[in-house]
Order: structure tokens, then sequence, then C-alpha cells
């Protein structure tokens, strides 16, 4: 489908988040948001057939990622400027992350993934380009399009996102 598909954690205003990304030079953006509904609609299952092992490995793993130490002062610093752009006066962000990853249990993650990012009427940020190959695929219609940075820019207060 894509030849660019991943997760990764990012953070927005003070809150941690996921981001899911697919890049792809076959698929049109509306084909590449189902595919990400139906793995959405799907993941739930993949966590109730992990063994502990595999969840415990799959924690582990994310702790990992988050409790990575800083390595080069250039990333340091680029941390820390996040951190006060959040408000994280006593950069500790990183920290309360960890504690709450180590109390979260399987049934807590097929909770969050039952309620919260399977809906299609889950809370999200769809960003998409529709290249040439694509120009006549159908158009994604989800929330509200925003068509340019600037646009971006002057919504926040209007959608709640700030």
């Amino acid at each position: 489908l894509g030849y660019m598909v991943g997760t990764g954690n990012m953070p927005l205003n003070r809150h941690p988040g996921i981001v899911l990304y697919v890049q792809s030079p076959n698929a049109a953006p509306a084909e590449l948001v189902t595919s990400i509904d139906e793995f959405l609609n799907a993941f739930y299952m993949v966590l109730l057939e992990l063994n502990d092992y595999q969840w415990h490995s799959s924690k582990r793993g994310l702790w990992n990622q988050i409790a990575t130490p800083d390595t080069t002062l250039r990333g340091r610093a680029q941390r820390l400027w996040v951190a006060i752009g959040n408000k994280d006066t006593e950069f500790n962000q990183r920290e309360k992350v960890l504690a709450e990853l180590k109390k979260l249990t399987r049934a807590d993650m097929i909770r969050f993934v039952v309620n919260e990012l399977k809906p299609r009427t889950a809370n999200r940020l769809v960003m998409h380009s529709q290249g040439q190959a694509h120009v006549d695929a159908p158009r994604i219609h989800l929330g509200q399009e925003i068509g340019s940075i600037e646009e971006f820019q002057l919504r926040p207060k209007d959608c709640g996102l700030g």
C-alpha cells in the first residue's frame, strides 16, 4: 500500500499523542484513510491475541523509546525547547509519561483503542497531499478541510485545537 508506514509518539498541547502515517505513490489519500480505519478497527483484536510476554515486550519497547537519553546536544536542546513550549517548567513530562506507561494494562489499551481511536468520530487531524497521479481520485470527506498553513494557523480557537 505504501512505501512508508508507521506510528510514533507525538505529544500535543502537553498531552501524549499518537501519529499514524502512510505515504504512498500508488494510493490516493481517501484510500489511505480507509486503510488506516480498517487497521484501527482490527487493532483491538491484535491486542486481545497478544500473550503476556508479547504485551510486556511491546510496552518495554515503547518504554525504551521514550526513556532513551538525548544523544546530541541538539536533540537535548530541541527536547527542552519543546518542553518550554508545552509549559513543562519542571522538564519532567517524559517521566510522567513513563509513570503512566508503567501502570497501563492491556485492558486499558484495548479500551482506549475501542473508545478513542476506532470510531470514525475520533478526534483526528488528517494531513494529506493529493498528487498529480490522483487528481481524479475521490476526495477525503472528513471533518473540515483546511487548504493552507495560514488557514490552519487561524483556526485553533475555532476548532478547539489550541
